[in-house]
């Protein structure tokens, strides 16, 4: 019987993603499990699996077509049973646009797109064209006969029409468009894979035309602009606003131009205006919710880190040569797990029925992302981790989320979330609780202080110790200062008194 495979729930706040390429065709056998199709979303890029074995009967959606998530993306089914329209939701890609090129008919093919693309060149006969190669040939005014197609059947795809557009352009347009950008243009949400592919590339985003969903640029756009050779003509061009987004190697304005407020390579300028992108938008509106759903708390507690120093100088080199990297973060991560196992209820999440302890200690961790914004993967069971387990974890999930390369089930269900923000020289800060958990901590950089101690006999003596300052950001609904404080206390003790 056939089934459908849908669209997954990328994590929490993601509610919609865009089909970055499909890895079977229409007529592949699939085995359950194997990789599918690519899926692009705001916080992760991943690859849906099939959930049956069978053969791929039917593909809905198109690629660099943009869907919510529960949408019906293909139909995986028996050689030769018949495919009944879904009753779930479906993409904009129909049966037309996704049938076989002996269905179509013997004259030229219509555009499938919302809007017709002018076409003075007879399409050969049977052509098929995507809804978003369609959309940009009709932005562009591109003859659509005169693009080659490379897709499946000779399909004409959006890197088709990127790539002519690019191809096409005389080179006085290029010269002329990157000394002068659009100053006023506004590229709105850029994902972490289009900004590491600009920053590498040293590209002015504002100069990649857009084929995504509502003008937004894709990674193949920036692909296809760098082929084109495009974005050596654009070098001259000042960064601007993209310059957050553009390598810092890119040309900056020179101090001679006179223009104010331009910008350069380090950043936007006094006076600008800086564009929404939507990982900002979802990292506001998940803020604000915070904030407004939980009466937050912060506690403040002190920790001599010498001990944990000194065991990660003895152990580095002994996990290094099992090919482990070791860091401070592990044995923060170690330390926290077991505080959190003898105190429950911070392990918790507030419902209307009652206060909900999670069976599982998954402790999130806060990574900034090379494009902006931030990402929080999961370490899963983080109690049942050895030291070297933790590291490899903290490494493993780090590495990943700086490339892109999570799955969904790496930043779900998280039940305690750890932000550090002493990587950037902040001694502490108030963190906002990562919804629905109840509460989050932060730690700050390891400073060389004065303090005092108490020497072996008893006596009070004045010693330099690496000091950081741990900050607990809490719901005051579950917890108080009478249950908050002692599991930081014991978050310290465990630190201060670390062995292995």
């Amino acid at each position: 019987m056939a089934v459908e495979l849908k669209m997954p729930q990328l994590g929490e706040s993601v509610h919609e993603g865009t089909i970055g390429k499909w890895l079977k065709q229409e007529g592949e056998r699939v085995e359950k499990y194997d990789p599918v199709l690519e899926v692009i979303t705001d916080k992760v890029d991943t690859e849906v699996t099939a959930v049956e074995s069978g053969v791929l009967l039917k593909i809905l959606v198109a690629e660099d077509e943009t869907v919510a998530v529960g949408t019906v993306l293909a139909i995986i089914g028996e050689a030769g049973e018949a495919v009944e329209a879904p009753a779930g939701k479906v993409g904009a890609a129909t049966a037309a646009a996704s049938a076989p090129a002996a269905s179509a008919p013997a004259s030229p093919a219509p555009v499938a797109a919302p809007a017709p693309a002018p076409t003075s060149t007879p399409l050969p006969a049977g052509t098929r064209v995507s809804p978003v190669a369609a959309r940009m040939a009709a932005e562009h005014g591109v003859d659509l006969g005169q693009v080659g197609g490379s897709g499946r059947g000779g399909q004409i795809t959006r890197q088709d029409v990127a790539q002519h557009l690019a191809g096409t352009a005389p080179a006085a347009a290029l010269g002329s468009a990157a000394s002068a950008p659009p100053a006023d243009r506004e590229i709105g949400f850029i994902s972490p894979r289009v900004a590491g592919l600009a920053a590498r590339h040293g590209v002015d985003l504002r100069r990649v035309p857009g084929s995504g969903r509502d003008g937004r640029i894709t990674a193949r756009d920036v692909e296809a602009f760098v082929e084109s050779g495009a974005a050596a003509a654009a070098a001259v061009a000042p960064a601007g606003v993209a310059g957050a987004i553009a390598s810092p190697t890119a040309a900056s304005p020179s101090p001679a131009s006179g223009v104010a407020g331009s910008g350069s390579s380090a950043g936007p300028a006094l006076g600008d205006l800086v564009p929404m992108t939507r990982m900002r938008k979802l990292i506001a509106d998940h803020m604000v919710h915070s904030k407004q759903t939980s009466p937050h708390v912060t506690t403040v507690h002190e920790v001599d880190m010498s001990a944990v120093m000194a065991a990660n100088a003895r152990l580095k080199p002994q996990l290094a040569a099992r090919g482990i990297k070791l860091t401070l973060t592990a044995f923060m991560m170690q330390c926290l797990a077991e505080a959190i196992a003898s105190h429950p209820l911070v392990n918790s999440s507030w419902t209307e029925a009652g206060i909900q302890i999670h069976r599982d200690i998954n402790i999130g961790m806060a990574v900034a992302l090379p494009g902006g914004g931030l990402i929080v993967p999961v370490i899963k069971r983080a109690d049942s981790l050895s030291l070297a387990g933790m590291a490899d974890a903290v490494g493993d999930l780090a590495n990943r989320a700086r490339d892109n390369q999570l799955r969904p089930d790496d930043i779900q269900g998280g039940s305690f979330t750890v932000t550090n923000y002493g990587t950037l020289g902040s001694l502490f800060g108030t963190p906002v609780i990562n919804q629905p958990q109840c509460a989050i901590l932060g730690t700050g950089a390891i400073k060389k202080r004065v303090v005092v101690v108490q020497g072996p006999d008893g006596s009070d003596q004045i010693a330099i110790r690496p000091m950081m300052l741990l900050a607990l950001t809490f719901d005051h609904r579950i917890l108080d200062g009478g249950t908050a404080d002692p599991f930081v206390q014991t978050l310290v003790q465990r630190l201060e008194r670390y062995s292995a």
